[in-house]
């Protein structure tokens, strides 16, 4: 949830200069050490074992259907207390209205959820074993993306090996629109 925050002050951080949004964007970024990555569901494994090896949080973003701000939706892991988890965090309308969504899926798959809170947001967080397959699950079978459908992946802390950072590959104009 931390990462939000940064890049949210990141964005609006940006003072008048000669250099372009995307110039200024790259520059806060690097110095909070986030990178934004497209990535498909094939790369969330990879995502996953870097996370536990070098990482801080992993936020997946995507839009399901309708590309506008009530529709989008973010689902993270992140370490907490040396354990990783998968958190649905409860920020934004979307987020509310699919709860129950989240929670018959994890719970259909025998994983316990903690609700949880810190900074005054409140979350659902799972631990256990295969986490990866439990976010494929969810992403294909509850939001019905393809192997192939592009979304958003925000890296705290860590580069991935193996994938390509961009941050104006996906969503730079729905940001900027904002």
């Amino acid at each position: 949830m931390r990462w939000l925050i940064v890049i949210m002050f990141s964005l609006l951080s940006f003072g008048c200069s000669d250099k372009t949004f995307n110039e200024r964007m790259d520059e806060s970024l690097a110095k909070e050490k986030t990178k934004f990555y497209t990535v498909t569901i094939a790369d969330i494994e990879t995502v996953f074992e870097q996370l536990v090896a070098n990482g801080s949080c992993a936020i997946f973003a995507f839009f399901p259907q309708i590309r506008d701000k009530n529709n989008h939706i973010e689902i993270q892991y992140c370490i907490e207390e040396n354990v990783v988890g998968l958190d649905w965090v409860f920020l934004g309308e979307v987020k509310d209205r699919d709860k129950h969504l989240f929670v018959k899926y994890v719970e259909n798959h025998k994983y316990e959820i903690q609700p949880l809170e810190m900074n005054n947001v409140k979350y659902l967080r799972v631990t256990g074993e295969n986490l990866p397959e439990l976010m494929v699950g969810l992403l294909s079978e509850v939001y019905r993306l393809d192997k192939i459908h592009k979304f958003e992946l925000v890296a705290g802390q860590f580069n991935i090996k193996g994938l390509n950072y961009s941050i104006h590959d996906l969503y730079s104009e729905f940001y900027a629109q904002q």
